[in-house]
């Protein structure tokens, strides 16, 4: 084991940082190699209340500015969105977005049909029905026909339901 290393072979503390760890060669006609010297023959530290740290002085310094700026950032970005006056937003508490969608009433599927408000899985199966055996719809009002639909479900409906192209006849 090496001088200064500790049970487990680690260096000491001082001995890591390459100070001197209290055994130093005797002089040249000695039978020993090594003394030990106690701490109160070695030269006075500069410093005997302080800890002897892992950074240097200089280093200490600029970890504390780099934290002391990741602060500042975070008060200020708080700050900024609201957080003195209390208007941050809360998940519980956000307001819904409606989605605005529209479906082509000719071409949607029961699924597509039934993401409309008022319109169910149900009334969607009819629709499509309705669609398979009559033909295509030429306006929105022909939805009327469908059963279950009345002209309240048809005006929450409107909203929802794209623009019908020009029926054919209408061209002759």
């Amino acid at each position: 084991m090496s001088p200064g290393a500790n049970r487990a072979g680690w260096l000491s503390g001082r001995e890591h940082r390459g100070l001197p760890s209290g055994r130093f060669p005797k002089a040249a006609g000695s039978a020993e190699k090594h003394t030990t010297m106690s701490l109160s023959e070695k030269e006075p530290r500069p410093n005997p209340g302080r800890l002897e740290w892992f950074l240097r002085r200089a280093d200490q310094l600029a970890v504390a500015l780099l934290v002391l700026a990741g602060l500042v950032s975070i008060v200020g970005w708080w700050v900024v969105h609201g957080g003195l006056s209390g208007q941050l937003v809360e998940f519980e508490q956000a307001p819904r977005r409606a989605l605005r969608f529209s479906v082509d009433i000719n071409q949607a599927d029961a699924a597509e049909l039934a993401q409309i408000p008022g319109v169910g899985e149900r009334l969607a199966e009819r629709i499509i029905a309705h669609r398979e055996t009559y033909g295509p719809f030429r306006t929105h009002d022909e939805l009327l026909k469908v059963p279950g639909i009345g002209r309240k479900t048809l005006e929450g409906m409107r909203p929802y339901l794209q623009p019908l192209p020009p029926a054919a006849d209408s061209k002759l």
